[in-house]
């Protein structure tokens, strides 16, 4: 077991790469209101438990999922077909409008869209189950950790602990901010209004300019792959 939650660890910090930067934002709110820790501890919960719910639901009911997502990974990046790398290629020019668009409509905003919202636990768990959603298009390392954990062989209280760990992983930056905000009291409540600031203001920003690298990656590999049967990202 040791070994698997040190292999799950660094999957684990990665998956939380395309829900933590959505997530932040939120969490500084509900720590700046008169209700933080009912509010955030809702939130929290919001993402956890959809989460760990879906993982269970994919590593003991549909497992034959995780060998047909990788038989198509493994021949998609050794030998994409000419119908995959067009898909690419679109994507790729979408990402880089898209991502084009919200830098040239960036605004900066004022301090009542930065206000912090107050809301119920049960909303601020709703908002929680929205953002999984929201980061679920980038959960691939997901399907990776539950992968690993199938692979250990382990009976299913084992498995049930191991996505636990792994999702308790996925939050330990939001864990962090509610511990902050214990040790600080009062005193941190301009801290994360400071980051509620500093987020919106530069949060789509960020995400922006991924968007459009992202894009540009998508379509020059694509395109080269396509018309010279040279990819730009290493392929094998």
């Amino acid at each position: 077991m040791g070994e698997l939650l040190g292999v799950l660890t660094p999957i684990a910090f990665l998956d939380a790469g395309s829900i933590i930067p959505v997530a932040i934002l939120p969490m500084a709110l509900f720590l700046a209101t008169s209700r933080p820790y009912l509010t955030s501890t809702g939130y929290a919960a919001g993402i956890f438990l959809p989460y760990v719910g879906f993982g269970v639901v994919v590593a003991f009911g549909l497992g034959w999922i995780m060998d047909a997502v990788g038989a198509w990974f493994a021949r998609f990046y050794a030998a994409p077909n000419v119908l995959e790398l067009v898909v690419q290629i679109i994507v790729g020019l979408a990402a880089l409008w898209f991502g084009a668009q919200m830098l040239r409509g960036a605004t900066v905003p004022s301090a009542s869209q930065t206000a912090a919202p107050e809301m119920s636990p049960a909303d601020a768990f709703a908002l929680g189950a929205g953002t999984v959603l929201v980061g679920m298009p980038g959960a691939l390392p997901y399907f990776a950790a539950i992968d690993q954990i199938l692979r250990a062989d382990l009976d299913p209280g084992s498995n049930v602990i191991a996505l636990l760990y792994y999702n308790a992983v996925i939050l330990l930056p939001l864990l962090t901010m509610m511990l902050l905000h214990a040790l600080m009291g009062r005193a941190s409540r301009p801290l994360f209004e400071s980051i509620a600031a500093f987020a919106t203001h530069w949060g789509p920003r960020a995400f922006a300019v991924l968007l459009v690298v992202l894009g540009v990656v998508l379509f020059v590999d694509g395109v080269s792959f396509l018309a010279f049967d040279q990819p730009l990202l290493p392929s094998g």
